[in-house]
């Protein structure tokens, strides 16, 4: 079993090995979003790891982003992407806030913010 590490978000467990030169990272999904994952699972025979990775090679691609380019995205604080989550999930700010443990008004703040950075991102790339 993995140790598991106190955040102010919550507890979060934690992966201390790698498997085949990549490592466990855990993302929310909507069900929608899940139950389609699976589907596409299923019909591809890929395991949905692999399908994962391959939708985040192809938005890199397509975005022309080089490999070290796409290390920028991990400016976003581990906030900012629960919050991008759970924005695309259609939760609101109280929800989000419920949810996190934080007040609606830094949780507002953390989805201005993160708002904020991937503009400047796509500007970038853009």
């Amino acid at each position: 079993m993995a140790p598991y590490v106190r955040e102010a978000t919550g507890w979060v467990g934690t992966q201390q090995r790698r498997v085949g030169g990549v490592r466990r990272t855990t993302i929310w999904l909507s069900e929608s979003n899940r139950d389609a994952l699976r589907r596409a699972s299923l019909r591809t025979g890929r395991t949905q790891s692999a399908l994962i990775r391959k939708g985040i090679e192809r938005v890199c691609r397509d975005l022309s982003v080089q490999e070290s380019e796409a290390a920028e995205v991990g400016w976003l604080t581990r906030e900012e992407e629960i919050v991008v989550s759970l924005t695309n999930a259609r939760m609101t700010i109280e929800q989000i806030a419920m949810e996190l443990r934080i007040t609606p008004a830094h949780a507002l703040q953390l989805q201005q913010s993160m708002r904020s950075k991937l503009a400047a991102l796509s500007r970038d790339h853009g």
